[in-house]
């Protein structure tokens, strides 16, 4: 799955589109877990989850250089800004406030969003993913909007598979991102 997303033609094509909504949203909360929108105070977090080598790997293959990663905190940063109601998440547990992971829910084109999810390794085979999961497209079907969503996700990444095909997304497209297979999921809201 990439947490990356390009803002250059994005900004251009939709942002008059959504950036004026002006719907009330819930919040984010799930049984064990709350999802803050990133901001600078997440840094720590954020950094820990993309220079990490297990996380990464079926990302870009590895963990980001410090470099890279500060890269893709400030497009973060500046995607949560553009769109108020979408973005990137820090994920952390709801009782003692520890990171768990990052989670994406982020406009692709005109009705559609992509989602994205993820733990830090301690916290696999343990259902979060898939309470991520849960949690982004009950969100969504509040965002009148949003019409489908979409997941990208290594070819090899079984368990996130699963994850995805348990929530009802069905695979539409295999492709090639980053010189990696990727496969391509939807569900339509």
């Amino acid at each position: 799955m990439a947490f990356f997303c390009d803002t250059r033609n994005l900004e251009f094509e939709i942002k008059s589109y959504f950036i004026y909504r002006k719907e009330i949203l819930m919040p984010l909360i799930s049984e064990r877990l709350i999802y803050h929108k990133i901001t600078k105070a997440e840094f720590g977090g954020y950094m820990s989850w993309y220079t990490n080598d297990a996380v990464m790997k079926h990302i870009n293959g590895k963990g980001l250089t410090i470099p890279e990663a500060q890269h893709r905190f400030t497009k973060a940063l500046e995607i949560n800004q553009l769109f108020p109601e979408l973005g990137f998440y820090a994920v952390k547990d709801i009782l003692d406030n520890t990171f768990v992971g990052i989670a994406k829910l982020v406009y692709t084109k005109e009705e559609e969003a992509e989602v994205g999810y993820g733990t830090l390794p301690q916290f696999w085979g343990k259902g979060y993913a898939s309470e991520m999961l849960e949690s982004l497209i009950h969100y969504s079907k509040e965002i009148s909007t949003i019409k489908e969503l979409i997941a990208v996700v290594n070819q090899e990444n079984i368990a996130s598979k699963r994850v995805l095909e348990k929530q009802g997304f069905n695979l539409y497209k295999s492709d090639f991102e980053n010189k990696k297979p990727v496969q391509y999921y939807k569900l339509f809201l």
